[in-house]
């Protein structure tokens, strides 16, 4: 799950956002053969790094509880579901 890259910004200052934990990358090394796109790493004002794909800070979804699940779809207009590649899935 990743929030719009503009708000980023506030994103980034907390480690839990409407249900979604600050992916920190502690398995990053199990998922980056899966990313086509550009990982890379941003850090909050919390001082704590956060992953990011094609510039989105990623999150995990305390809703979503297997592989596949992605129940914070587009709440808020600002979550979204990112492919491989980093780009933003439509609904």
């Amino acid at each position: 799950m990743a929030v719009e890259p503009a708000a980023a910004t506030t994103a980034s200052t907390a480690s839990t956002i409407d249900g979604r934990e600050r992916f920190a990358g502690g398995d990053r090394d199990r998922h980056e053969h899966d990313a086509t796109g550009e990982l890379g790493t941003i850090v909050g004002v919390d001082g704590a790094t956060q992953v990011t794909l094609n510039g989105w800070p990623l999150y995990d979804f305390a809703g979503d509880s297997a592989a596949g699940d992605v129940a914070g779809q587009g709440v808020n207009d600002v979550w979204w579901v990112l492919s491989p590649a980093g780009e933003r899935m439509a609904e």
